[in-house]
């Protein structure tokens, strides 16, 4: 979470662009079925790649002199899988998605078979649209609220606070501040993200391993879920619910379970983009807050690629009172193209703003 600096580091390798070798080991006659085990001479572990890259995959036998009957590839165990007529080959790495990718090798001789992987990093293939702002609207907002989770809904703001002993779900009037309904959290629990999901308002906590679930009109507490990591934003997603932890990972949940469904890993065109915080989902897209920047980033989080890049810089300077204000975090979307609403921890105001190329 917040006070938790996550430093990721990749190590880049050069991609080798030449012409493969060719290899005439493909033989059907069997001479020895002993399982000699298949090295990969390419690509290296953790190599880098970006989607859509074609790679070079060359292989050895650990017995040179191994005669097999057929070899096939495939990408993170997909069925599909591709019949290699050669120990070096190129293809492309077309996988639809980002992040850490399984390139897996099969083997098959006569009485036996084995595989082998190798593990390759896939960043994105696009460079993220940057973007600046114009400031449409400026709103009050409590500074002593250490804002978590942020939702717009028919002029109304639900808002999650964080700080041990101090955390919050609240719901206010945007445009007066009326407060309308409010809920203290259990002292012990760090206040995180929240979410409003049909008749429902989740919130997490930070370390406490445990989301709340409540009537989004009563604020009574009607659910807890154990969370299997920290929590740090969460927002909607095709029915379930999408969660940050700080990392550059991002969990679809279960709404009825909390239940991880699948887990979506976020890179640029330079690397994994970590430090994900507070979430919006905003027409197919999750916003996210990157703690301890000025920036937004927007991801599609059916490859995981990072599409654009909202820069803030400056807006904290636009706030009534700059004593005591922390990260910008906190976002809400009314319904309106290219605009939101955003505010930050222990900001005196919220803004409504215009994010343009």
């Amino acid at each position: 979470m917040e006070t938790k600096i996550i430093f990721l580091i990749l190590a880049v390798v050069a991609v080798s662009c030449g012409s493969p070798k060719s290899n005439d080991d493909n033989d059907n006659n069997i001479i020895n079925n002993t399982t000699p085990g298949i090295i990969f001479e390419k690509p290296s572990r953790m190599q880098a790649f970006c989607l859509g890259d074609t790679i070079d995959i060359i292989l050895k036998f650990a017995v040179p002199e191994f005669k097999y009957d057929s070899i096939t590839l495939s990408f993170n165990n997909d069925s599909t899988s591709l019949k290699l007529n050669s120990l070096s080959v190129r293809v492309p790495l077309n996988t639809g998605r980002v992040g850490t990718q399984s390139v897996r090798i099969n083997v098959y001789a006569r009485d036996t078979s084995f595989s082998e992987s190798q593990i390759v990093n896939c960043f994105s293939d696009i460079t993220p649209v940057l973007y600046k702002y114009k400031i449409l609207k400026k709103y009050k907002h409590d500074q002593g609220d250490y804002t978590q989770g942020l939702i717009f809904e028919n002029g109304n703001i639900y808002e999650g606070t964080g700080q041990k002993g101090e955390s919050v779900l609240k719901k206010y009037r945007l445009e007066t501040g009326e407060l309308l309904q409010s809920y203290n959290i259990p002292a012990e629990d760090f206040g995180e993200g929240i979410v409003k999901h049909g008749n429902s308002v989740f919130q997490l906590t930070w370390q406490s391993g445990v989301a709340y679930k409540y009537d989004a009109e009563t604020f009574k507490m009607t659910n807890k879920f154990v969370v299997q990591t920290e929590g740090w934003g969460i927002t909607n997603y095709n029915g379930n619910l999408i969660m940050s932890d700080g990392s550059n990972l991002l969990y679809v949940l279960s709404a009825e379970s909390f239940d991880v469904i699948k887990r979506i890993e976020v890179f640029d065109n330079v690397g994994p983009v970590g430090q994900l915080n507070e979430l919006e989902y905003i027409d197919g897209k999750v916003f996210a807050n990157v703690y301890m920047t000025d920036f937004i980033v927007i991801i599609d989080p059916e490859s995981g690629r990072v599409e654009g890049k909202i820069d803030l810089s400056g807006l904290i300077d636009q706030c009534d009172n700059k004593e005591d204000a922390e990260v910008l975090n906190g976002i809400a979307w009314k319904g309106e193209k290219n605009k939101i609403l955003v505010t930050g921890k222990w900001w005196s105001n919220m803004f409504y703003i215009e994010y343009v190329k």
